[in-house]
């Protein structure tokens, strides 16, 4: 709406790549600005030589007001490794600017977002559910992960149903020895799944069964 009505006053930071322009900072404002349809945007050429520290200079930039998601944080720190920034140096240096501890074991953690299906990447992005809720998927095959995708992109529980289906399903399949898919694709799921309910109440029915599938072991 800002946008619509002032324009855009923080210019576009930009690279020059292949002849033409990269953006090293601004996409949502530019994304905004072309749905709009302005012709004219402004932007600043920067002198930045590879994608490390046009990485940095996007976190600089935005740190002092953006707030990510979990799932946006464990993209930035898959592209700093990708890009070919030190362990050391993305948990000192980079990590604080995400709001997180310098923490090996938290930065092991937030890579293993970048193994989600972007689908599902997009809907724990959406409904900002953190990682120690949706970790519980860390390791699920393909199948698992567009099942579990599905279901609750039908049902969008709040985060604290989310973490406690997801580890129940999880505990479930780990000790049985099957995938969680072989549990969601169960015909009572898919049984709850089509009956005219809402999905308050389809959520609670899955629950209980799962709760009583766990318990008949």
């Amino acid at each position: 709406t800002s946008i619509k009505e002032i324009g855009i006053t923080h210019p576009l930071l930009l690279v020059r790549q292949n002849g033409g322009y990269r953006i090293a900072s601004g996409h949502r404002r530019f994304q905004i600005a072309d749905r709009l349809g302005f012709a004219d945007l402004p932007a600043q050429i920067l002198a930045i030589a590879d994608d490390a520290a046009m990485l940095e200079t996007n976190l600089l930039e935005n740190s002092s007001h953006r707030r990510y998601s979990d799932v946006e944080k464990g993209l930035i720190v898959s592209k700093m490794r990708d890009a070919g920034v030190p362990e050391d140096q993305a948990l000192n240096r980079y990590m604080p600017f995400l709001g997180l501890e310098r923490s090996k074991k938290l930065y092991a953690d937030f890579i293993q977002v970048e193994a989600l299906t972007p689908g599902l990447r997009r809907l724990l992005h959406e409904l900002n559910v953190p990682l120690r809720v949706f970790s519980a998927c860390f390791g699920w095959d393909a199948q698992s992960l567009s099942a579990v995708e599905t279901l609750f992109a039908e049902l969008r529980p709040g985060v604290n149903k989310w973490r406690e289906l997801l580890e129940l399903i999880d505990e479930t399949a780990r000790r049985d020895g099957i995938k969680a898919a072989d549990i969601l694709f169960r015909q009572e799921i898919q049984s709850i799944r089509e009956a005219g309910m809402s999905s308050h109440e389809k959520y609670d029915q899955i629950h209980q069964m799962c709760c009583r599938q766990f318990a008949s072991q």
